[in-house]
């Protein structure tokens, strides 16, 4: 699509075995004026007076370790986000595309679902 947005987080977790979970923080692209050492830590405003240092890894390596991680087992599987359509899924897409991971990525994910409609749905019937 063209998009130029950067992925600084990629995370999921599988529904039937919560505590297998995925997440990698990875490197920005421009350094951070917040971050201590900008080749391996993102700072994070927590809302709070504390930010915290997470260990960051390379684009490429997080994106990779996430069809990996899609492909552990035999299970299909279906990729659900809040407002997924307006940017978690279309970034994610051209970023599987990008390191050449679509064969794989395809073999494993039947599609995607955003819960964005179904809390519309919920919370206009509720007024």
């Amino acid at each position: 699509s063209g998009s130029c947005e950067s992925i600084c987080q990629i995370a999921a977790v599988h529904a039937d075995k919560v505590s297998y979970v995925y997440t990698r923080y990875i490197t920005p692209k421009q350094e951070s004026k917040e971050a201590t050492e900008p080749e391996y830590y993102v700072v994070l405003n927590t809302g709070s007076i504390d930010s915290k240092a997470v260990i960051t890894v390379a684009e490429a390596d997080a994106i990779k370790g996430f069809v990996d991680y899609l492909c552990d087992d035999d299970s299909k599987k279906i990729l659900i986000a809040h407002e997924g359509e307006k940017f978690d899924f279309p970034v994610l897409l051209e970023h599987v595309k990008k390191y050449n991971l679509m064969d794989s990525f395809k073999e494993v994910v039947l599609g995607f679902v955003d819960t964005m409609p179904l809390f519309k749905c919920l919370f206009s019937c509720r007024q």
